[in-house]
């Protein structure tokens, strides 16, 4: 499996689940203010509907996103509305009007359906104007309760958060990158396993994705053998990390992470060359790891998940090394998460 292939079988799984998600644009709002019989063109109202919409989890099956041309006059009528669909291919379309009188402030946002040309749905809100953010956050409850009921889909306001300890165990291959390292040296095989802890997996909440973070233990050991063009010499390799990744929680069953880790190496060099006896050096180094990957979660205890990593051993002669693996993550410990604050 190449590094190529690889990262594609990453980007395939993202992009299937991404295919079938409701993508919803937000217009710029008009915003009156009548006390001073002025209406602005241009506000900051959309940017602080987006906020309270996508600080709600609601996975990849719904996504938020501002129209990309933000310089546009806030569309008031249908052609307006068809009109900003029309320049960003927008599926779904949010814009409207907000209104300050002497002692309230009121809103009117419309959801327009591009495909059949319609409003569908109509939210309003009003409070008093020192709760404008009350007000705002009301309408962005309403929306989504009205999309998770429209579209089946699930959104979580009160998810619980859970503290997990699970046991990681996968299989892949390596190679060295550069052609310095592949003239002398081919990887093999590679196993890893270790502990991973999860302190709580709903640390914040981001663009509607639920984020946490996980750290552990990891122990590798990977075989690589002389390319048979030098001589014959087997490395055996064995890696101790210390990981820290950020998850992003997709859906329910699908996360993407990204992490890096310090690794201590220990080297076992064997070589034979031509009328020399055989040799053995053994010598240890420190490292870094970066990795990517994706993971599904197969059962309430089991994951199995594809992880992308680069190897950073420093040494007077550095080596830097690719791996892709396969593997499946065992869920030892799971008890809620029991916020004090």
């Amino acid at each position: 499996m190449s590094k190529r292939a690889g990262s594609f079988i990453l980007l395939f799984f993202i992009c299937t689940i991404w295919a079938y998600s409701v993508n919803v644009h937000i217009a710029p709002i008009l915003y009156i203010d009548e006390t001073k019989d002025m209406a602005k063109d241009y506000s900051t109202v959309h940017y602080q509907l987006i906020r309270d919409l996508q600080s709600v989890e609601s996975g990849i099956g719904l996504n938020f996103r501002i129209v990309s041309d933000e310089s546009i006059n806030p569309p008031q009528s249908l052609s307006d509305a068809i009109a900003v669909c029309r320049l960003d291919r927008a599926e779904y379309l949010l814009y409207g009007f907000v209104v300050k009188r002497e002692h309230t402030i009121q809103a009117e946002i419309r959801l327009f359906d591009y495909e059949n040309r319609m409003v569908i749905q109509i939210f309003y809100g009003i409070d008093d104007y020192e709760h404008y953010d009350r007000m705002i956050a009301d309408l962005s409850h309403k929306i989504l309760e009205y999309l998770g009921d429209a579209f089946n889909l699930r959104i979580f306001e009160d998810r619980p958060a859970y503290t997990m300890i699970s046991i990681p165990v996968d299989l892949g291959y390596w190679t060295p990158l550069g052609s310095d390292w592949v003239n002398v040296l081919l990887g093999t095989g590679i196993i890893n396993t270790g502990v991973t802890f999860i302190p709580t997996d709903n640390l914040f909440t981001l663009w509607g994705k639920r984020f946490y973070l996980s750290t552990g233990l990891n122990i590798a050991y990977r075989l690589g053998v002389g390319n048979p063009r030098a001589y014959s010499a087997y490395y055996n390799n064995i890696m101790v990390m210390v990981p820290a990744r950020l998850h992003m929680e997709l859906t329910d069953r699908h996360r993407i992470f990204l992490g890096a880790g310090f690794l201590y190496f220990v080297d076992i060099l064997s070589v034979e060359q031509k009328y020399a006896d055989p040799e053995t050096q053994v010598y240890s180094n420190l490292g870094l790891e970066l990795m990517l990957g994706y993971s599904f979660k197969l059962t309430e205890k089991i994951s199995l998940y594809f992880n992308n990593t680069f190897d950073f051993e420093f040494s007077d002669t550095q080596m830097v090394s690719y791996s892709p693996r396969v593997g499946v993550d065992i869920l030892l410990y799971k008890k809620e998460f029991n916020k004090k604050w």
